[in-house]
């Protein structure tokens, strides 16, 4: 079965398990815009496979900017780098990206709260990502990556 979220595809496989309780896996294909919302709901981790992390959001909060006439978007999430080597945290947030209802892209403006500069392989990292928004109450935000794929794990 196959069910058209945003601009992408997402194709549900479902399967029985071994009590024969109906669940579902979601496979999410090639960059695909994922709902912020549903990432926070479900607590699912999200992998990245071309720079091999994986993520987890944890909260979206908006509010009004002090600097400028827009909102202020705080994207709470954990990251664990999965390279064999240690990975600057530049290199994770420049390929995270949200987009909005309208499918405008949003880049990050600033990153706060993480340890580390350099995420060591394996450990669970916690901190924020602060993006520049329009000012639109009805935009559902969406998140992805630039480049490569990711996948609902």
């Amino acid at each position: 079965m196959a069910v058209k979220l945003g601009l992408r595809t997402v194709y549900i496989y479902d399967y029985f398990n071994r009590n024969h309780n109906f669940t579902a896996k979601w496979f999410i294909i090639s960059c695909m815009k994922i709902p912020i919302k549903y990432a926070i709901e479900s607590g699912a981790w999200f992998q990245c496979r071309k720079d091999k992390f994986k993520l987890k959001i944890l909260s979206f909060e908006k509010e009004k900017s002090k600097t400028m006439n827009g909102l202020e978007g705080t994207l709470t999430l954990q990251i664990i780098n999965l390279n064999k080597r240690p990975v600057s945290i530049i290199e994770i947030v420049d390929n995270i990206v949200i987009k909005d209802s309208d499918d405008f892209t949003f880049y990050y403006s600033d990153y706060k709260a993480f340890i580390a500069h350099n995420l060591n392989p394996k450990i669970k990292y916690t901190g924020f990502i602060c993006f520049h928004l329009p000012i639109e109450d009805e935009s559902e935000y969406c998140f992805s990556i630039k480049k490569g794929s990711i996948q609902e794990v």
